[in-house]
This record gives structure tokens, sequence and C-alpha cells, in this order.
């Protein structure tokens, strides 16, 4: 009886009875060998704590969270609407019409090395010279060569000595011309005296954009007759640097400087012959 149990025995579990038993460890039913603590997961973990609703609250406050969000960020954009309501407002615009004279006219620069330039830079410098050095015993007539303000002013066409140091200096020359002539002007008008300019020769070319001027400063005063005499003489050179540039002016200004002809640099010498 006790044999045939065996046998029994032996035939169920597939081995015959003279064999001997099997020592490996049994495998349960997780996949490892008994004995062993296998890895539990979220789900067996809320099982054997009791706690199946874990998952679950994760979830709606992870979704509350985000409902929270975009409330507050509605509210934040109806508030800046309400601020910028109402959207569409009426302007409104001031229109003044400018005389035709107040107008921007653009000039665009000679070349420098043509031809045509180097002719119109050499008459300009002669009239430069003279523009900047003559003076008549009229004290308006001086601040209209000199100065600015007649050039907010309409004048009539050919008027073109209007600003003309002002508009053919740049910034520093005319700086400097300004300080030059402010000295003792005023006491030479008032003495009825005048000054001359003498052009000795023509201008001398020293290489792109110069020139070298050679004239005769010759200042007058009225004589007992009421003609006018001679009080002195004195010979200067002056040596002018200049550039052509663009230049944009209103519509009134546009022919005294239509060349673009500017003095960046001059420099006046005492010469004995």
């Amino acid at each position: 009886m006790g044999a045939g149990q065996g046998r029994i025995t032996g035939q169920f579990w597939g081995r015959k009875a003279d064999q001997p038993e099997r020592t490996e460890p049994v495998v349960g039913l997780i996949g490892r060998p008994s004995g062993t603590t296998p890895e539990v997961g979220p789900q067996m973990l809320a099982i054997r704590s009791g706690d199946r609703m874990r998952e679950e609250r994760w979830r709606s406050r992870a979704l509350a969270l985000g409902l929270g969000t975009s409330l507050l960020v509605n509210l934040v954009l109806a508030a800046t609407i309400g601020v910028l309501t109402p959207l569409r407002r009426d302007v409104p615009y001031f229109l003044s019409v400018a005389g035709r004279d107040q107008v921007v006219t653009e000039t665009q620069a000679l070349v420098q090395d043509s031809q045509a330039g180097r002719v119109i830079a050499e008459a300009t410098a002669i009239r430069y010279v003279v523009v900047r050095n003559e003076i008549v015993p009229d004290a308006a007539v001086l601040a209209r060569r000199w100065g600015t303000a007649c050039l907010d002013q309409t004048r009539e066409i050919g008027d073109d000595l209007c600003g003309f140091m002002y508009l053919n200096s740049s910034d520093e020359v005319y700086r400097q011309f300004e300080e030059q002539q402010r000295s003792g002007l005023a006491q030479f008008i008032q003495s009825r005296r005048s000054r001359t300019v003498q052009l000795d020769e023509d201008p001398i070319p020293l290489g792109t954009g110069q020139f070298e001027v050679r004239f005769t400063l010759i200042d007058w005063r009225e004589g007992a007759n009421g003609l006018p005499e001679e009080v002195s003489r004195r010979r200067l050179s002056a040596n002018i640097f200049y550039i052509f540039r663009d230049l944009t002016v209103e519509r009134r200004n546009r022919f005294v400087n239509p060349t673009g002809f500017v003095v960046t640099r001059y420099i006046l010498t005492e010469r004995s012959s």
C-alpha cells in the first residue's frame, strides 16, 4: 500500500518512484524563486495597504491644479481687457498746411574728382574767401551773409548769399569763424570803415579736396572829401579743405548751396609777396 502510494505519487509528478526528489526551488506565480521577496507595483501596494483610491486622488489633484491655473490666467486677461476698454478711441489730429518754401529739398553731392566738380569747387572757393573776409559798413548785410536768421524767411529767387557762410562751412569751421568775427567787428563798422578782397592769382590745387587761394585784404575809410581812401593792405594765403556732401534743406534755401560744397578746414597765413 505504501509502495503503491509512492508509485502513484511518482507517476503523478512525472518521475519514477526510484528517482530522487528534486531539490530545485519552486518558482512562484510571479516568476521569482520561493523564499525571496517579490517586487510590489503601485496597484498591489494599494491593494495590500487597503488604499485603492490613491491613484484617483492624485489625478483629481492634478486636474484641480490645472483648472485653477487656467481660471487665474483667464481672470488676468479679463482684467487687462477691462483696463484697455474701450479698445477703439477717437483721437483728434491737427493738420497744419505749410507754404511751398518750407518743403524739404534734397541735393545730391557732386563727384569730387570729376572735371565739373573741380571747376565748381575752384569758383566756390574764391567766393568763399570773398564772402568770409569782405566787410561792408552795413551790419544788416553782414548778418545776412554770415548769420542764419534769413534762412527762415521767404525771399526772392537769386538771393544766394543768405546764410552763405553757414551752409558752406562745417560746424567746426563756422564756430571758429563766428569767434573771429565777433572781436572788433562792431567798432570796425562804427568807424565807417570797410574791407575789400582782391584776388592775386587763380586758386592753386594742392590735391584732392584742397585749394590755396592767395589774396590781398584792403581796408578803407571815408576821406575828408567823402571818397574812400586806403588805410592798409595785407597779403594772405588761405588753405581751403573741402568736400561735396548731400544736403537736405528747405525749398527756399535750395539755391544757396545747390552743389553741396562744404569747407572742412580753413587755414589763414600771412605772406610777404
